[in-house]
């Protein structure tokens, strides 16, 4: 993985979300309960360590994965403005990463399932 941001935090309520910061749009819900990401062109929820119990070390970046991790999500995501953020439910806190603007093609990687603690967002960008 060629690394563009990473953010290492105590989750509330043990959800992430991944979207345009410039553009920010409602996440779509789980369709099962053991589902731990569900995304659309809008934008991508994500299933994380819970704050109380850990910190999620949530990484963005392109390339490939780093070994170990899991495929669990890919997808395209519109990001008009070329900001993609990953954020808490309060946005009390958030990474912002410049990418090229448009709609990307987005792959989430995890090392476990139901509540990964590291993450790996890849958009299909140099």
């Amino acid at each position: 993985m060629n690394l563009l941001g990473q953010i290492m935090f105590a989750v509330p309520n043990g959800v992430a979300f991944v979207c345009d910061f410039d553009n920010r749009r409602p996440s779509p819900d789980w369709d099962t309960p053991a589902q731990v990401v569900a995304g659309s062109e809008e934008a991508i929820r994500i299933a994380v360590v819970h704050g109380q119990v850990g910190l999620a070390d949530i990484r963005v970046g392109w390339g490939e994965p780093s070994a170990g991790l899991t495929a669990a999500y890919e997808g395209g995501l519109d990001l008009e403005f070329g900001q993609l953020m990953v954020t808490d439910v309060n946005d009390e806190s958030a990474l912002v990463v410049g990418v090229e603007p448009g709609r990307r093609t987005v792959r989430v990687f995890i090392d476990s399932a139901p509540w990964p603690s590291r993450i790996e967002i890849l958009v299909d960008e140099p």
